[in-house]
C-alpha cells in the first residue's frame, strides 16, 4: 500500500527574512519526518495578484493538505 503524500504549499516572496525562518523550520519537522512522503510547491506571492492580495501582510504562509498551518 503506498502512502498519499502531503501536499505543503509555500507562500513566500523574494527577501523576506521571516520566510526563510520558516523554510528552516519546516525542513526540521520534514526531516523527521522522513517516512511520510511531501510534495513542496513554493509560490512566490509577488508572481501571482491573487496570492499577493490574499497574503501579502501574512507571509510566510504554510498550508498542508489545504489547511493553514
Amino acid at each position: 500500500m503506498s502512502i498519499q503524500p502531503l501536499q505543503l504549499l509555500f507562500y513566500t516572496k523574494h527577501d523576506c527574512p521571516l520566510c526563510e525562518k520558516a523554510r528552516e523550520a519546516v525542513g526540521r519537522v520534514l526531516a523527521k519526518l522522513d517516512s511520510i512522503p511531501v510534495e513542496i510547491d513554493t509560490r512566490d506571492i509577488e508572481s501571482n495578484e491573487e496570492w499577493h492580495e490574499e497574503y501579502k501582510l501574512l507571509i510566510p504562509v504554510v498550508e498542508i493538505d489545504g489547511a493553514q498551518v
